[in-house]
């Protein structure tokens, strides 16, 4: 699957920014993982919850790894104009794992699942690292 910048960015937004989104070429058809780094606060979840969106509305099913924690504290914002009480949701599966150890176990064990995520989305790796780092 092909990634684009537009595939992180719903909603309605400036006229010059769509046009412009469209004339930059998707990233290369053999990238296949992306990582996304930014500052704290600076939105980063809410990019990645309206690509998990953006997937579902493709049909694909999709595994969010989180803190329960973090996501709690954060409150992270859905895609404009998106409720959440929309269909596509249903296709987005949300995980809280406290451990970095856990998420080497869910990911151990993915290939056991009925119907394994098209999608797997592990937001705030730094922590989950961090967690492992202070055992």
């Amino acid at each position: 699957m092909k990634f684009s910048l537009s595939d992180f960015l719903t909603g309605d937004f400036d006229p010059e920014l769509q046009t412009a989104l469209k004339d930059i070429e998707a990233f290369p058809a053999h990238l296949i993982h992306c990582m996304l780094s930014g500052p704290p606060r600076s939105g980063k979840t809410s990019i990645l919850l309206q690509y998990a969106y953006k997937a579902a509305m493709r049909g694909q099913q999709v595994v969010l790894l989180c803190h329960r924690d973090k996501m709690e504290q954060t409150h992270p914002t859905l895609p404009q104009g998106v409720h959440k009480a929309s269909p596509f949701w249903q296709r987005v599966q949300l995980r809280y794992l406290p451990t970095s150890q856990e998420l080497q176990k869910y990911a151990a064990c993915l290939h056991l699942a009925p119907t394994p995520p098209n999608v797997i989305i592990v937001d705030d790796l730094s922590e989950f690292m961090l967690s492992r780092c202070h055992l």
